[in-house]
């Protein structure tokens, strides 16, 4: 039985989720680098359970309210495009061909309703997140897309 695991481990085949999530962890491990010097030899496997299992979920909930936004768009540049857009890098959504204007804008609002995060490694030799919002966990997609309409009239009649 020991053997089956291992093997399972070797021959797993990542699914979309882990694509984003392993791209998610190396932009954040690139963007931490030049400031922490802890950072400078870790990979994505240095993350710890409760900060894998956190990303996992924000992100999932990211693409279930994204819907069918990223049709042409690859896992890895979701990834990257959620860590720099999250923590106001100055790239991300906004500035990859892919979207039009009106999806940029959503993917942005999203992202930001995650709030900042930062990692540091812990006493443990693991990177761990510190920050964010839980936000995302009482947000009203349809409540969002109403607001938004909203603001287009009102911009639209210069109320």
């Amino acid at each position: 039985m020991k053997y089956l695991r291992y093997f399972e481990q070797i021959n797993h085949k990542p699914n979309s989720i882990d694509i984003v999530v392993d791209s998610y962890f190396e932009t954040a491990l690139w963007t931490s680098e030049e400031q922490d010097k802890d950072m400078e030899n870790k990979t994505i496997y240095d993350f710890s359970e409760s900060a894998r299992s956190r990303a996992k979920e924000e992100i999932e909930w990211f693409l279930d309210n994204a819907g069918d936004v990223f049709n042409e768009v690859s896992y890895t540049a979701i990834g990257h495009d959620l860590w720099l857009s999250r923590n106001g890098q100055g790239a991300g959504f906004f500035d990859r061909s892919g979207y039009d204007e009106d999806d940029a804008i959503f993917l942005m609002d999203l992202s930001k309703i995650l709030g900042e995060i930062s990692i540091e490694v812990g006493n443990d030799d693991k990177i761990y997140f510190f920050g964010g919002s839980e936000k995302y966990k009482t947000f009203d997609l349809e409540k969002y897309f109403e607001d938004l309409k909203l603001k287009k009239n009102i911009k639209k009649f210069n109320l």
